[in-house]
């Protein structure tokens, strides 16, 4: 379990979506890990870009700190997308594979391939910190 907040990390506010609740959702992941091995976290990538943010973010913090972190604030969401549950999955290098057995991807346009999640409470004053890539790096994390 984490107990301290890690030097970087990728910052994401989560909620109800898709008709579930935050809670059924940690729940269904948990069993996906359970029957698949990871776990695919949909989001929608407006401000997370799998291509041009995330894994160049993670690549570089993976060889500083030895794993990268998805940190999650709940919140009230209200996100009712598309039911459409992803069929395939890429890793960005243009081959598309199906989505492992056990794994459920619903209306996402991306996805974070996680090998667990953990509850935790943690406090993150995000003045502390900056973006770490895309068009607002250097700018407080905050804003």
């Amino acid at each position: 379990m984490i107990e301290t907040v890690p030097h970087a990390f990728i910052f994401m506010k989560v909620g109800n979506h898709a008709s579930e609740n935050f809670d059924a959702i940690l729940e269904r992941k948990n069993r996906e890990r359970e029957r698949a091995g990871c776990i695919f976290w949909g989001y929608g990538g407006t401000a997370c870009h799998p291509l041009m943010q995330v894994q160049p973010f993670a690549q570089l913090y993976v060889k500083e700190q030895g794993c990268i972190y998805l940190l999650m604030e709940p919140i009230d969401s209200k996100a009712d997308p598309d039911i459409d549950p992803a069929r395939e999955y890429s890793d960005g290098g243009g081959t598309w594979h199906p989505l492992p057995e056990g794994i459920s991807v619903i209306g996402s346009r991306y996805a974070l391939v996680l090998d667990k999640i953990e509850p935790a409470n943690i406090e993150i004053n995000l003045e502390k910190y900056v973006v770490g890539i895309g068009h607002s790096r250097g700018k407080n994390a905050s804003e």
